[in-house]
């Protein structure tokens, strides 16, 4: 599998996340310059225009449309392994790429806080976000919640999608998948 820097070297980046931690955690690596893509061709300014499926395609049109330095491509940071992002037609050229967080990134915090063993041996297992809300006082899905599991030390985060990684490559169906580390140095 490619890494995603040789892929996107060409490319206007264009990031898109499913939700508010998703979000956070991108913001947030970019902030570090923990990204291993160059952020002058990026673009975080619609990370979350694709949460509305109703409006996606007036969204997708509206950002697609615009002139860039380079081809656009899209990364959609999401949990989810059935979810696809439908092109209008005249943009059905640009690549799209998948950063998958799954089962959902709270699961991030799990490996974090070391219950990824005891997550796992739940019977029946529960959402990562049920099950690591558990460990934590305050909302984990609100703003600041990333920085604030992670200790506010952003390798904590490196280190536990690095984590995740390998627990991927040990997964048939998530083998060839890129994960939020592949986004990472």
């Amino acid at each position: 599998m490619s890494t995603l820097t040789d892929i996107c070297t060409d490319h206007y980046i264009i990031f898109f996340c499913e939700g508010r931690n998703e979000e956070d955690a991108l913001k947030w690596l970019s902030e570090e310059e923990k990204l291993t893509l160059d952020v002058s061709s990026c673009n975080f300014d619609n990370l979350r225009k694709l949460r509305t499926r109703k409006q996606r395609s007036k969204h997708l049109q509206e950002i697609l449309r615009n002139d860039y330095d380079k081809p656009p491509a899209l990364i959609y940071i999401l949990d989810s392994l059935k979810e696809t992002i439908t092109l209008p037609r005249e943009f059905r050229h640009i690549p799209i790429y998948y950063i998958y967080t799954y089962p959902e990134f709270e699961i991030l915090f799990i490996i974090h806080i070391n219950k990824w063993k005891t997550y796992n041996q739940q019977n029946p297992k529960p959402k990562a976000s049920e099950f690591a809300q558990g460990f934590f006082d305050w909302d984990i899905k609100t703003e600041g919640s990333v920085k604030r599991v992670f200790e506010f030390e952003v390798t904590n985060l490196v280190e536990a999608a690095h984590v995740l990684k390998v627990q991927y490559n040990k997964i048939r169906d998530l083998r060839d998948k890129y994960g939020l580390y592949d986004l990472c140095h």
